[in-house]
């Protein structure tokens, strides 16, 4: 359980600073659309990067317009959508906010710095978020976002979800985009690994001794498949709904495919709903 303590008043970021990062991040992310290799690569990205180096954009914590404080860093994708729209992953944002109430129970697998979390956090009063995350150095970052938004009901796990309890070689993503960070090295781009401990979600579930799961997201590059197959009873038991990335090439590394997923889901009495290119929102019946 993250223990609440007073957060530092954020300094507030001059109007001018940030109208010249929303201009950086609107030409690097137009920029990229038309770059002809995967978000692997950082050259795209470089005018971020250079007037970070130079001070010009430093990091720092900007509160947006739904309340929500994050460390911006110039070089990561995540942040330069953020700064650019206002939000991030707009489908998914907005399925959290219909599903989580006041008394909500949101579980993040592949939580991240915890933008989604604590996005779910800022909305429960009586309710809970779990969030798990493998990554040790993102897990503590999720755990500073949680302090500095007041997000007191949230339990981190950090585990890498699984089918079976063990150990796994994590690859980690570079800092341009650390949610590539994945299973495999292919699709995190990246042979840097650290072993993390494996976990299914059931025992996670089991462990935080919630009574309801109203809402899952699942983001786990590839390894989707594997930690639905650890989640089996959460699925029965509870019923929630079930936001999953699907993408057929990080599934192929794990020697799954798109059809896998939904014909789990199918088995279990679910339907399907397209919230954008890759999230797909699993309904029960």
């Amino acid at each position: 359980m993250i223990n609440r303590v007073a957060a530092p008043t954020p300094t507030t970021v001059p109007a001018r600073r940030f109208r010249l990062r929303r201009a950086v991040a609107r030409f690097e992310l137009w920029w990229a659309g038309s770059w002809p290799w995967r978000y692997g690569s950082s050259l795209q990205f470089w005018p971020g990067r250079l007037l970070r180096r130079s001070g010009v954009l430093a990091d720092e914590w900007i509160r947006f317009d739904d309340g929500l404080l994050v460390e911006i860093d110039s070089r990561n994708v995540i942040h330069k959508f953020l700064v650019r729209d206002g939000r991030f992953a707009a489908p998914i944002y907005d399925e959290i906010v219909r599903s989580i109430g006041p008394d909500g129970v949101f579980v993040d697998v592949g939580a991240n710095f915890g933008y989604f979390s604590v996005l779910a956090g800022t909305r429960t009063t009586t309710g809970h978020v779990l969030a798990v995350e493998a990554n040790p150095a993102y897990a503590r970052k999720l755990a500073e976002h949680l302090t500095r938004n007041d997000c007191a009901d949230v339990e981190i796990f950090q585990v890498a979800c699984w089918d079976a309890e063990g150990t796994l070689d994590l690859f980690v993503a570079g800092i341009d985009n650390p949610g590539k960070t994945s299973l495999s090295s292919a699709n995190a781009y990246s042979s840097e690994l650290v072993k993390v401990p494996a976990c299914p979600l059931d025992s996670i579930i089991e462990k935080s001794g919630v009574d309801k799961v109203d809402l899952i997201k699942v983001d786990v590059e590839g390894a989707e498949l594997h930690v639905l197959d650890g989640m089996q009873h959460t699925i029965e038991r509870f019923r929630p709904r079930v936001i999953v990335e699907v993408e057929d090439t990080l599934l192929a590394q794990f020697g799954a495919t798109p059809g896998n997923i939904h014909e789990y889901f199918a088995r279990h009495g679910y339907r399907s709903e397209t919230l954008s290119a890759t999230d797909i929102l699993f309904v029960p019946r």
